[in-house]
């Protein structure tokens, strides 16, 4: 009996001395040739910043909607400078099968327009001042709305006039303009 609990005891000291030793090197620390690339220095990212690139969301601060030429009408997603240390945030526009929804509540939006573009944000934020856009005016967008964010996902629904009865999908152009993600939304054909 006595010499299994000297084991025991043993076993258990070793074990004391070798579990700390198995994680040294692990943590947060950086080694020499690193470098830390976090915005305060801090070697730890600061709440809302991409671990990857180090930068901070994007914040979108206004959506604007324009005449194009004779075809065409623009949509402007205007987001905050980002020399500050704000990053563009990846987006992605595509055709939606139906109403749009709401972010979170997946309450469904009714838009003007035969067919409908959504568009999202990712790793995007908003201050709370961006409000839906509507010009029935114009020939190609009928509407643009904001539908909403959650956890750095922003969205926005875009509302497209189409040849009468029509809801063939438009096409579109996307691109970056200094601090703006312009989606460029072209007329149908309506001559056939």
């Amino acid at each position: 009996m006595r010499l299994r609990s000297k084991r025991a005891l043993l076993s258990g000291a070793a074990a004391v001395l070798v579990l700390p030793l198995a994680g040294w090197g692990a943590g947060t620390a950086l080694s020499q040739d690193s470098e830390d690339t976090t915005p305060d220095g801090s070697g730890k990212p600061s709440r809302g910043v991409d671990p990857a690139t180090g930068k901070n969301p994007a914040e979108l601060k206004s959506i604007e909607l324009k005449a194009g030429d004779e075809d065409s009408d623009r949509v402007v997603f205007h987001f905050s400078d980002p020399k500050q240390n704000d990053s563009l945030p990846q987006y992605e526009v595509k055709h939606l099968d139906g109403s749009p929804k709401k972010p979170g509540s997946g309450k469904q939006v009714e838009m003007e327009g035969q067919s409908v573009l959504g568009v999202t944000f990712t790793h995007a934020t908003t201050d709370g001042s961006v409000r839906e856009v509507v010009d029935k005016d114009l020939p190609v967008v009928s509407e643009v709305r904001y539908l909403g964010g959650f956890e750095q996902v922003q969205e926005a629904a875009i509302g497209v006039n189409g040849c009468q009865g029509d809801s063939a999908e438009p096409s579109y152009d996307v691109k970056v303009l200094d601090t703006d993600i312009v989606v460029d939304v072209k007329s149908s054909d309506c001559s056939s």
